[in-house]
């Protein structure tokens, strides 16, 4: 049974056993110049539990941050790419960090065996 104290509005509040960093948009637009996510507005959560390391990205782009991160075994992004990481970057944000288990959030315009299919390739 895992045990999840998560009390975090903002970078900074406090969590059990976690952490978190700024996630943002750099690329994806509301309007020009107007992020969907501004830098210092949201926060991915990174969570301990039982041993284990649980990130949620929250909506980002796949920003330089996520490069930096270790031992994630299981992680929430989203797929969109409108407002946040499109499909390409998923695969190589699982990539880059060595996943165990991702899960898509909100993958509204991509496709799962899309995702496994480019997952695969790639990974060669």
């Amino acid at each position: 049974m895992w045990f999840l104290c998560l009390l975090v509005t903002k970078k900074g509040d406090p969590l059990c056993r976690g952490g978190a960093i700024d996630v943002y948009n750099y690329k994806r637009f509301r309007s020009p110049g107007v992020p969907f996510q501004p830098k210092g507005m949201q926060i991915g959560s990174i969570v301990f539990a039982e041993g284990k390391r649980v990130y949620h990205a929250g909506d980002t782009d796949f920003i330089p941050e996520l490069w930096r991160m270790r031992d994630i075994d299981v992680t929430f992004l989203p797929i969109i790419g409108r407002a946040t990481i499109e499909l390409g970057e998923v695969v190589k944000a699982v990539i880059a960090l060595h996943l165990k288990v991702g899960i898509s959030m909100y993958s509204r315009d991509s496709d799962a065996d899309e995702f496994m299919t480019r997952l695969r390739s790639d990974r060669m």
